[in-house]
């Protein structure tokens, strides 16, 4: 048994007597700790303004360039990096 002890931005702690292994190997702390920061990420993306959002999805989930992207949207390299940062 587990119990989920303290839950804040930066860290999940468990009490653990004994975690169980899911058939992947992960443990249910690694599951939690994901869902978790995958939640965090998606709540973070939507509060990016759509341009800023277009900008990090192309980048960082499509592997495209900084010079890709500013060629599609016709601007300056600068503008996306600064965009992105």
């Amino acid at each position: 048994m587990f119990t989920i002890v303290y839950i804040n931005k930066e860290t999940i702690e468990l009490k653990q007597d004994y975690l169980y292994e899911l058939e992947d190997k992960t443990t249910v702390f690694d599951q939690l700790k994901n869902e978790y920061l995958i939640e965090n990420l998606y709540r973070s993306l939507e509060a990016l303004t759509t341009k800023q959002k277009r900008r990090v999805i192309s980048y960082y989930f499509n592997n495209e360039s900084i010079e890709e992207i500013a060629i599609k949207e016709q601007v300056s390299e600068s503008a996306i990096r600064k965009s992105i940062h």
